[in-house]
């Protein structure tokens, strides 16, 4: 599995989009869209820009190699980049986070947005106009951020402990959330049910996961803490996935 690596430019907003595209080994046109964790902060993202450590786009081959045995062509964005101002080391942790974080997401929608269109010139015979999202950590909350506005491109969300952005009561979505032991969802992520006058999440699928030795950061890979449980961790992300994706 040889990634290739794409580096788009979006003139209307001068910015830089970094993407890999792992192809499926049987030409099928089936597309996986991947929206990875922040990363760590600007000093992390140098060091990545310098070669010393991978970037967070780089990170998720587990899930790559998973999706491309399947016949899923596997689609990782960078989209935090060295420079960027309001970075999530900036927030105010006692904020709301769904909405202290929000202009991050809409700059990963703009994103999102222009890199289909772009490789959708490139690669006319890939499907963009239903494909499955996911992300691990703030890339689960663009996951659902993008879902909730673009519920028409969405077959199924995949949230790898994004725990912040709140799912619309109103979508017609699949969703996948595996959580983790050292986290929590905030409230209102999952959203109430209503009134019998005025019932809501009618529309929404969605299963809640937590491994019994999941943590945070074993749902990307570069967790060392703990390789062998992460190693498991993984394989039953894997599995779980290809039992939802095949019969959900």
């Amino acid at each position: 599995m040889i990634p290739k690596y794409f580096h788009f430019f979006d003139t209307s907003r001068n910015r830089k989009i970094p993407v890999i595209v792992y192809f499926s080994n049987n030409q099928s046109n089936k597309v996986v869209i991947y929206n990875p964790g922040y990363g760590g902060g600007p000093e992390n993202m140098k060091k990545a820009e310098a070669g010393e450590r991978k970037w967070p786009m780089e990170q998720a081959e587990y899930l790559a190699k998973f999706f491309v045995a399947k016949g899923y062509n596997f689609i990782s964005i960078q989209h935090d980049l060295p420079g960027d101002t309001g970075g999530l080391e900036t927030l105010d942790p006692n904020a709301v986070q769904a909405i202290v974080r929000k202009p991050l997401w809409i700059r990963a929608e703009q994103n999102l947005l222009f890199v289909i269109d772009e490789l959708k010139k490139k690669f006319p015979a890939l499907n963009f106009d239903k494909f499955i999202i996911g992300g691990h950590s703030n890339g689960g909350d663009i996951a659902k951020f993008f879902a909730n506005n673009h519920e028409e491109m969405i077959d199924f969300v995949i949230s790898l402990d994004g725990r912040r952005c709140p799912i619309k009561s109103n979508a017609n979505l699949k969703i996948l959330m595996f959580e983790a032991s050292d986290t929590s969802t905030d409230d209102g992520v999952i959203p109430k049910e209503g009134t019998q006058e005025n019932p809501l999440r009618q529309n929404l699928e969605w299963i809640v996961i937590k491994p019994k030795t999941a943590v945070h950061e074993s749902y990307c890979d570069n967790h060392v803490d703990a390789k062998d449980d992460n190693i498991e961790v993984q394989k039953q992300v894997c599995k779980t996935i290809e039992w939802i994706v095949d019969n959900f």
